[in-house]
Parts: C-alpha cells; sequence; structure tokens
C-alpha cells in the first residue's frame, strides 16, 4: 500500500522541469483509502499556506509603496526596484486568490473525509469538454453515478485511467463536494454529481 509521500499531486517544480504534473508518473502501488482523507487535510494546509504568503507579500507591497522609495534614500526609484514591487504585487494577488480558491474547496471536502465512509467503486473516466473531465462510477454496492472534475483541474488525467473497462476508485462527499480518489496513481480529483 501507499504511504502519505506516494500520493501524486500537481507541483509547479515537476511542470516547469518536466513539462509534466507528478501525477502523470506511473502508479506503483495502490493507495489506502484511510490516507485520502489525511491527503485532502495535505492540500488545505498547503491552500492556507499558500494564502498566509499571499498576504504577507500583500503587506511587503503596501509599506513599499506607502514609505516610498524616494523617501528612504532620497532619489527616484530604479526601473529594477519597479519590476520588483510589481512582482511582489503579483506574487501577493496570485497567492491570495489561489489559496482562497483552495481553502473554499478542501475544507468542505475535509470535513465529509473525516465523517463519511470512503465508497470502492470503477470508474470510466471520459473528456467532457475542455475544462473537465467525466467519470462514470459503478459502485461495488451496484447503484450508479456520473462525476465530473471541477474547475480549476483543467490539466488532463493520467492516460492509464481512461481504460474501457474502468479503474478502481474511492468516492467521498456530497453532490457538490465530492472526492474522488485514483486508487492506482494514486491521486485525488475535486469533482461533483452530474
Amino acid at each position: 500500500m501507499s504511504d502519505l509521500g506516494g500520493f501524486r499531486r500537481i507541483t509547479l517544480r515537476s511542470i516547469a522541469i518536466k513539462h509534466m504534473d507528478d501525477v502523470h508518473r506511473d502508479a506503483t502501488e495502490a493507495a489506502d483509502p484511510e490516507l485520502a482523507g489525511e491527503v485532502t487535510a495535505r492540500l488545505l494546509r498547503r491552500a492556507v499556506l499558500l494564502t498566509a504568503w499571499g498576504v504577507l507579500a500583500l503587506i511587503a507591497f503596501v509599506v513599499m509603496v506607502a514609505v516610498g522609495y524616494d523617501d528612504l534614500v532620497g532619489r527616484k526609484p530604479s526601473g529594477f526596484l519597479v519590476v520588483v514591487v510589481t512582482l511582489v504585487f503579483v506574487v501577493a494577488v496570485c497567492g491570495v486568490i489561489g489559496g482562497s480558491i483552495g481553502i473554499g474547496r478542501w475544507r468542505p471536502r475535509l470535513r465529509a473525509a473525516r465523517e463519511e465512509p470512503w465508497r470502492p467503486g470503477q470508474a470510466v473516466p471520459f473528456r467532457g469538454s475542455w475544462t473537465k473531465t467525466e467519470l462514470s462510477v459503478r459502485f461495488d454496492s451496484g447503484d450508479e453515478q456520473g462525476f465530473a472534475t471541477t474547475w480549476p483541474v483543467q490539466l488532463p488525467l493520467p492516460a492509464a485511467v481512461f481504460r474501457a473497462e474502468g479503474v478502481r476508485v474511492w468516492v467521498n462527499g456530497t453532490e457538490h463536494l465530492a472526492t474522488v480518489m485514483f486508487e492506482y496513481g494514486p491521486f485525488l480529483v475535486a469533482a461533483k454529481r452530474t
């Protein structure tokens, strides 16, 4: 069984260096659905951290603008300093917005992951549109439901999950706040019922 560190995730480093996310690595072992709640908590912690970094960068930006460069050294700012202040502002905005989206996405899903059981099933994914992947999940209990990944999950799922016989998944959550864990990968996606 996979441990917490074995869960795949999208990382900026892997996209920048390998031009693909960590989710597309070959799967080596199945995931324990008990770990999915911990992975959801990790995603929420990362969103909170990203928001905090964004707020700190925003405070730094406000201080830079309020104090003013010419008040500190007595001359007009150089082009380099203008670029630095602009980058601090961009980091602040991206951090606050991205982190806030992550908090809104994973906090309710974490609550469900801790309180409700994960339901096993087989999913047959297919490309719904350019912004989402749709899944038809047949649960082990016999019932069937449709799910769609939610924005901003726009990177395509790994080709290995698009098999006619389906892939093993575990599903948790409510109608609009579902989490789907692909057992082999393993990785989580935010989804909603269709």
